[in-house]
C-alpha cells in the first residue's frame, strides 16, 4: 500500500479498518450505523471522567442535574427519556470488577457523546 494511502486511511475516525486482506489489498469495511437509546430499556454504561469529575463550571451537573454528579463511572441505567442529544436516566452504580450491583441510586441527564455501553439488558 502506498503512502499516500495509508496516510489517508490513519484520518478515519468511525470506520472500523481492521478487515484488512493483505494478500488482496482489500478492506471490507461495515456499514457504520449509530447507536440510538431507546426510551425504557436497560443498559450497563461507562461515564467518561468529564462527567463523574466535572470542572467547577459543569453545565450539565449545575443547569440540568441540580449540582448532582454520578459517583461512579459504571452504572445499570433505566433510560426514562430520550432528547436530542441527552438521555434521562435513573441508575444503580455497579461494580464491574465483581460484577454486582452498588447501593447507591444516581438519576438525571447524560450527553450521549460522554457515554459508553457496555451491554443492553
Amino acid at each position: 500500500m502506498n503512502v499516500i494511502t495509508k496516510k489517508e486511511l490513519s484520518k478515519v475516525k468511525l470506520a472500523d479498518l481492521s478487515n484488512f486482506d493483505e494478500s488482496a489489498l482489500v478492506y471490507s469495511i461495515p456499514k457504520y450505523t449509530e447507536f440510538h437509546y431507546e426510551q425504557n430499556k436497560c443498559y450497563l454504561i461507562k461515564l467518561n471522567n468529564s462527567i463523574t469529575n466535572p470542572s467547577q463550571d459543569s453545565t450539565l451537573a449545575s443547569n440540568y442535574n441540580n449540582g448532582k454528579i454520578p459517583e461512579y463511572s459504571y452504572y445499570y441505567v433505566d433510560v426514562l427519556k430520550v432528547v436530542g442529544k441527552l438521555i434521562k436516566v435513573s441508575g444503580i452504580a455497579y461494580d464491574i470488577v465483581n460484577n454486582k450491583n452498588i447501593n447507591s441510586i444516581w438519576e438525571g441527564w447524560l450527553p450521549v457523546n460522554e457515554i459508553q455501553v457496555i451491554e443492553r439488558k
